[in-house]
Protein backbone atom coordinates (compact mmCIF):
# COMPACT_ATOMS: atom_id res chain seq x y z
CA UNK A 1 0.00 0.00 0.00
CA UNK A 2 1.30 3.45 -0.92
CA UNK A 3 0.85 6.58 1.17
CA UNK A 4 -1.58 7.93 -1.44
CA UNK A 5 -3.71 4.80 -1.20
CA UNK A 6 -3.77 5.06 2.60
CA UNK A 7 -4.81 8.72 2.52
CA UNK A 8 -7.61 8.04 0.05
CA UNK A 9 -9.04 5.43 2.44
CA UNK A 10 -9.51 7.91 5.27
CA UNK A 11 -10.76 11.43 5.89
CA UNK A 12 -9.23 14.10 8.09
CA UNK A 13 -12.15 13.87 10.51
CA UNK A 14 -11.38 10.14 10.82
CA UNK A 15 -7.82 10.79 11.94
CA UNK A 16 -8.57 13.91 14.00
CA UNK A 17 -9.15 12.08 17.34
CA UNK A 18 -5.73 10.40 17.03
CA UNK A 19 -4.09 13.70 16.08
CA UNK A 20 -5.64 15.47 19.08
CA UNK A 21 -4.20 12.83 21.41
CA UNK A 22 -0.79 13.06 19.71
CA UNK A 23 -0.64 16.88 19.53
CA UNK A 24 -1.84 17.61 23.06
CA UNK A 25 0.34 20.72 23.42
CA UNK A 26 -0.45 22.28 20.03
CA UNK A 27 -4.22 22.28 19.56
CA UNK A 28 -3.98 25.69 17.88
CA UNK A 29 -2.39 24.30 14.69
CA UNK A 30 -4.67 21.36 13.91
CA UNK A 31 -6.09 23.36 11.00
CA UNK A 32 -2.68 23.27 9.31
CA UNK A 33 -2.72 19.45 9.34
CA UNK A 34 -6.18 19.59 7.76
CA UNK A 35 -4.89 21.87 4.98
CA UNK A 36 -1.96 19.51 4.37
CA UNK A 37 -4.27 16.48 4.27
CA UNK A 38 -6.55 18.11 1.71
CA UNK A 39 -3.54 19.05 -0.43
CA UNK A 40 -2.28 15.47 -0.35
CA UNK A 41 -5.70 14.06 -1.22
CA UNK A 42 -5.80 16.09 -4.43
CA UNK A 43 -2.13 15.71 -5.37
CA UNK A 44 -1.04 13.14 -7.93
CA UNK A 45 1.84 10.86 -6.84
CA UNK A 46 4.90 10.38 -9.02
CA UNK A 47 4.15 7.02 -10.66
CA UNK A 48 7.80 6.62 -11.70
CA UNK A 49 9.03 6.78 -8.10
CA UNK A 50 9.48 3.43 -6.33
CA UNK A 51 11.00 4.02 -2.89
CA UNK A 52 9.71 2.86 0.50
CA UNK A 53 8.83 4.27 3.91
CA UNK A 54 9.16 2.09 7.00
CA UNK A 55 6.76 2.05 9.94
CA UNK A 56 8.00 0.87 13.33
CA UNK A 57 5.54 0.20 16.14
CA UNK A 58 6.54 -0.75 19.66
CA UNK A 59 4.15 -1.50 22.53
CA UNK A 60 5.35 -0.29 25.93
CA UNK A 61 4.78 -2.31 29.12
CA UNK A 62 1.87 -0.04 30.03
CA UNK A 63 0.14 -0.87 26.75
CA UNK A 64 0.80 2.45 25.03
CA UNK A 65 2.28 2.50 21.52
CA UNK A 66 5.48 4.14 20.33
CA UNK A 67 5.45 4.66 16.56
CA UNK A 68 8.22 5.81 14.22
CA UNK A 69 7.74 6.63 10.54
CA UNK A 70 11.03 6.57 8.65
CA UNK A 71 11.93 8.10 5.27
CA UNK A 72 8.77 10.15 4.81
CA UNK A 73 10.05 13.70 5.34
CA UNK A 74 13.03 14.00 2.99
CA UNK A 75 11.52 14.43 -0.48
CA UNK A 76 8.90 16.35 -2.44
CA UNK A 77 5.34 15.36 -1.65
CA UNK A 78 4.67 13.81 -5.06
CA UNK A 79 7.45 11.31 -4.34
CA UNK A 80 6.41 10.76 -0.74
CA UNK A 81 2.87 9.89 -1.85
CA UNK A 82 4.23 7.21 -4.18
CA UNK A 83 6.24 5.43 -1.47
CA UNK A 84 5.27 1.94 -0.42
CA UNK A 85 4.55 1.70 3.32
CA UNK A 86 6.42 -1.18 4.93
CA UNK A 87 4.47 -2.21 8.03
CA UNK A 88 5.54 -4.51 10.87
CA UNK A 89 3.95 -7.94 11.07
CA UNK A 90 0.72 -8.03 13.04
CA UNK A 91 0.67 -4.23 13.31
CA UNK A 92 -1.73 -2.91 15.98
CA UNK A 93 -2.27 0.27 13.96
CA UNK A 94 -5.59 0.82 12.24
CA UNK A 95 -5.59 2.83 8.96
CA UNK A 96 -6.77 6.08 10.61
CA UNK A 97 -4.02 5.97 13.22
CA UNK A 98 -1.39 5.03 10.66
CA UNK A 99 -2.52 7.89 8.41
CA UNK A 100 -2.15 10.31 11.32
CA UNK A 101 1.45 9.28 11.99
CA UNK A 102 2.29 9.54 8.29
CA UNK A 103 0.71 13.00 8.08
CA UNK A 104 2.65 14.16 11.11
CA UNK A 105 5.92 12.95 9.57
CA UNK A 106 5.40 14.34 6.06
CA UNK A 107 4.63 17.81 7.47
CA UNK A 108 7.81 17.91 9.56
CA UNK A 109 9.34 20.67 7.37
CA UNK A 110 6.10 22.45 6.45
CA UNK A 111 2.38 22.07 5.94
CA UNK A 112 2.48 22.57 2.17
CA UNK A 113 5.03 22.16 -0.62
CA UNK A 114 5.49 25.95 -0.63
CA UNK A 115 6.12 25.99 3.14
CA UNK A 116 8.60 23.14 2.79
CA UNK A 117 10.55 24.95 0.05
CA UNK A 118 10.62 28.18 2.06
CA UNK A 119 11.85 26.43 5.20
CA UNK A 120 14.65 24.72 3.27
CA UNK A 121 15.69 28.05 1.76
CA UNK A 122 15.91 29.57 5.23
CA UNK A 123 17.89 26.58 6.50
CA UNK A 124 20.45 26.32 3.70
CA UNK A 125 20.53 29.57 1.71
CA UNK A 126 22.18 32.74 2.94
CA UNK A 127 19.45 35.31 3.35
CA UNK A 128 20.37 38.84 2.40
CA UNK A 129 19.24 41.54 4.88
CA UNK A 130 15.97 43.07 3.70
CA UNK A 131 15.26 45.76 6.30
CA UNK A 132 17.15 48.04 8.69
CA UNK A 133 16.88 45.62 11.60
CA UNK A 134 18.23 42.71 9.58
CA UNK A 135 21.14 44.91 8.47
CA UNK A 136 21.86 45.85 12.10
CA UNK A 137 21.68 42.19 13.14
CA UNK A 138 24.06 41.15 10.36
CA UNK A 139 26.46 43.95 11.30
CA UNK A 140 26.48 42.86 14.95
CA UNK A 141 27.07 39.21 14.08
CA UNK A 142 29.86 40.19 11.71
CA UNK A 143 31.51 42.23 14.46
CA UNK A 144 31.29 39.33 16.93
CA UNK A 145 32.70 36.92 14.33
CA UNK A 146 35.52 39.27 13.33
CA UNK A 147 36.54 40.75 16.69
CA UNK A 148 35.74 38.02 19.22
CA UNK A 149 36.48 34.81 17.33
CA UNK A 150 40.14 33.70 16.98
CA UNK A 151 41.33 34.08 13.39
CA UNK A 152 42.36 30.40 13.16
CA UNK A 153 38.74 29.35 13.77
CA UNK A 154 37.14 31.70 11.22
CA UNK A 155 36.24 30.83 7.65
CA UNK A 156 33.92 31.97 4.88
CA UNK A 157 31.76 30.01 2.46
CA UNK A 158 31.41 30.67 -1.27
CA UNK A 159 28.24 32.68 -0.65
CA UNK A 160 29.98 34.88 1.92
CA UNK A 161 28.50 33.08 4.93
CA UNK A 162 30.65 33.33 8.04
CA UNK A 163 31.62 30.12 9.85
CA UNK A 164 33.38 29.01 13.03
CA UNK A 165 35.37 25.76 12.87
CA UNK A 166 32.99 23.11 14.17
CA UNK A 167 35.65 21.15 16.04
CA UNK A 168 36.37 24.10 18.29
CA UNK A 169 32.89 25.62 18.42
CA UNK A 170 31.95 23.78 21.63
CA UNK A 171 35.11 25.06 23.27
CA UNK A 172 34.06 28.62 22.50
CA UNK A 173 30.64 28.04 24.00
CA UNK A 174 32.09 26.70 27.25
CA UNK A 175 35.13 28.95 27.38
CA UNK A 176 35.59 30.54 30.80
CA UNK A 177 35.09 34.32 30.79
CA UNK A 178 35.86 37.09 33.23
CA UNK A 179 33.13 39.41 34.50
CA UNK A 180 33.33 42.11 31.77
CA UNK A 181 33.27 39.51 29.00
CA UNK A 182 30.27 37.74 30.51
CA UNK A 183 28.42 41.06 30.71
CA UNK A 184 29.33 41.85 27.10
CA UNK A 185 28.11 38.45 25.97
CA UNK A 186 24.85 38.92 27.86
CA UNK A 187 24.29 42.37 26.29
CA UNK A 188 25.00 41.00 22.84
CA UNK A 189 22.60 38.09 23.27
CA UNK A 190 19.85 40.47 24.40
CA UNK A 191 20.57 42.77 21.46
CA UNK A 192 20.47 39.88 18.97
CA UNK A 193 17.14 38.68 20.38
CA UNK A 194 15.70 42.20 20.22
CA UNK A 195 16.85 42.77 16.63
CA UNK A 196 15.45 39.41 15.54
CA UNK A 197 12.07 40.36 16.97
CA UNK A 198 12.08 43.78 15.29
CA UNK A 199 13.23 42.29 11.98
CA UNK A 200 10.33 39.81 11.96
CA UNK A 201 7.82 42.50 12.86
CA UNK A 202 9.15 44.85 10.19
CA UNK A 203 8.83 42.05 7.62
CA UNK A 204 5.25 41.50 8.77
CA UNK A 205 4.41 45.21 8.43
CA UNK A 206 5.82 45.20 4.91
CA UNK A 207 3.73 42.16 4.04
CA UNK A 208 0.61 43.87 5.37
CA UNK A 209 1.28 47.05 3.36
CA UNK A 210 2.11 45.54 -0.04
CA UNK A 211 0.79 47.44 -3.10
CA UNK A 212 -2.96 47.00 -3.24
CA UNK A 213 -3.36 46.60 0.53
CA UNK A 214 -6.03 48.53 2.42
CA UNK A 215 -3.59 48.94 5.32
CA UNK A 216 -1.48 52.09 5.55
CA UNK A 217 1.78 51.85 7.47
CA UNK A 218 0.76 54.45 10.05
CA UNK A 219 -2.25 52.26 10.97
CA UNK A 220 -0.09 49.30 11.96
CA UNK A 221 3.19 50.95 12.97
CA UNK A 222 2.42 49.91 16.55
CA UNK A 223 3.09 46.27 15.57
CA UNK A 224 6.79 46.99 16.07
CA UNK A 225 6.27 47.44 19.78
CA UNK A 226 3.55 45.12 21.11
CA UNK A 227 4.42 42.99 24.16
CA UNK A 228 3.92 39.55 22.64
CA UNK A 229 1.81 37.83 20.02
CA UNK A 230 1.09 34.75 17.92
CA UNK A 231 0.66 34.58 14.16
CA UNK A 232 -1.37 32.06 12.15
CA UNK A 233 -1.48 31.62 8.38
CA UNK A 234 -4.47 29.96 6.70
CA UNK A 235 -5.00 28.88 3.11
CA UNK A 236 -8.17 27.76 1.42
CA UNK A 237 -7.69 24.33 -0.13
CA UNK A 238 -10.77 24.15 -2.33
CA UNK A 239 -9.08 23.33 -5.66
CA UNK A 240 -11.18 25.85 -7.53
CA UNK A 241 -14.49 24.65 -6.09
CA UNK A 242 -15.38 27.94 -4.42
CA UNK A 243 -16.39 28.79 -0.84
CA UNK A 244 -12.80 29.69 -0.08
CA UNK A 245 -13.43 31.84 2.99
CA UNK A 246 -15.93 29.27 4.25
CA UNK A 247 -13.10 26.73 4.23
CA UNK A 248 -10.90 29.06 6.28
CA UNK A 249 -13.77 29.87 8.64
CA UNK A 250 -14.14 26.16 9.32
CA UNK A 251 -10.40 25.89 9.96
CA UNK A 252 -10.65 28.63 12.58
CA UNK A 253 -13.82 27.44 14.28
CA UNK A 254 -13.72 23.64 14.03
CA UNK A 255 -10.04 22.75 13.79
CA UNK A 256 -8.36 25.27 16.07
CA UNK A 257 -8.35 25.94 19.79
CA UNK A 258 -7.21 29.47 20.60
CA UNK A 259 -6.17 30.95 23.93
CA UNK A 260 -7.94 34.27 23.42
CA UNK A 261 -7.65 35.35 27.05
CA UNK A 262 -3.93 36.05 26.65
CA UNK A 263 -4.43 38.77 24.01
CA UNK A 264 -6.24 42.09 23.86
CA UNK A 265 -5.88 42.86 20.14
CA UNK A 266 -6.12 41.08 16.81
CA UNK A 267 -5.42 41.74 13.14
CA UNK A 268 -6.87 39.86 10.17
CA UNK A 269 -5.38 40.25 6.69
CA UNK A 270 -7.02 38.66 3.64
CA UNK A 271 -5.22 38.17 0.35
CA UNK A 272 -7.04 37.14 -2.82
CA UNK A 273 -6.42 37.11 -6.56
CA UNK A 274 -7.48 39.78 -9.05
CA UNK A 275 -8.30 36.93 -11.44
CA UNK A 276 -10.54 35.21 -8.86
CA UNK A 277 -11.80 38.02 -6.60
CA UNK A 278 -13.93 37.39 -3.53
CA UNK A 279 -17.59 38.30 -3.58
CA UNK A 280 -18.69 40.96 -1.12
CA UNK A 281 -21.31 38.69 0.47
CA UNK A 282 -18.68 36.01 1.20
CA UNK A 283 -16.31 38.63 2.60
CA UNK A 284 -18.97 40.18 4.83
CA UNK A 285 -20.03 36.79 6.20
CA UNK A 286 -16.40 35.96 7.00
CA UNK A 287 -15.81 39.24 8.82
CA UNK A 288 -18.98 38.76 10.89
CA UNK A 289 -17.95 35.24 11.89
CA UNK A 290 -14.44 36.33 12.83
CA UNK A 291 -15.74 39.14 15.03
CA UNK A 292 -17.96 36.64 16.82
CA UNK A 293 -15.12 34.14 17.09
CA UNK A 294 -12.54 36.54 18.49
CA UNK A 295 -14.87 38.70 20.53
CA UNK A 296 -12.15 41.33 20.47
CA UNK A 297 -12.74 45.11 20.53
CA UNK A 298 -9.28 45.93 19.17
CA UNK A 299 -9.73 44.16 15.85
CA UNK A 300 -8.24 45.39 12.57
CA UNK A 301 -9.30 44.06 9.17
CA UNK A 302 -7.18 44.51 6.05
CA UNK A 303 -7.17 43.10 2.54
CA UNK A 304 -5.01 43.00 -0.57
CA UNK A 305 -5.94 41.86 -4.06
CA UNK A 306 -2.86 40.91 -6.06
CA UNK A 307 -2.17 39.76 -9.59
CA UNK A 308 -1.81 36.01 -9.37
CA UNK A 309 -3.26 33.03 -11.20
CA UNK A 310 -3.75 30.99 -8.04
CA UNK A 311 -7.45 31.01 -7.05
CA UNK A 312 -6.95 30.17 -3.37
CA UNK A 313 -7.33 32.76 -0.64
CA UNK A 314 -4.82 33.32 2.16
CA UNK A 315 -5.61 34.77 5.57
CA UNK A 316 -3.19 35.97 8.24
CA UNK A 317 -4.34 36.22 11.84
CA UNK A 318 -2.22 38.03 14.43
CA UNK A 319 -3.21 37.85 18.08
CA UNK A 320 -1.22 40.16 20.34
CA UNK A 321 -1.14 42.11 23.57
CA UNK A 322 -0.25 45.77 23.32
Amino acid sequence: MTLKELIMKTSFDDILPYLERHETAHRDNLYAFREAYDILKNMKPNRDYHEKATIECHVRPDGSKYVRVLFLDDDVWENELAKQLILPDNTPLIPEELAMYCLWEITFYGFSPADRDENFREMFDKKQPANCYEYALDKLRKSIWKRQTPRRLRSKGENGERYVTLQSFSRLLHKKMNGPKRKRKHRQEKRIKHLKTLAKRESLIRKLTIPGSTFMRNEIEHLLHFKYGTRYNYSSVTHGKGERLAYITESMTKYQQLDLESYDSALVFIQDSATYPLEQTELSAFQKTIRQRLGNKNLLFGMATINQEEPEVHVLLLLYRR
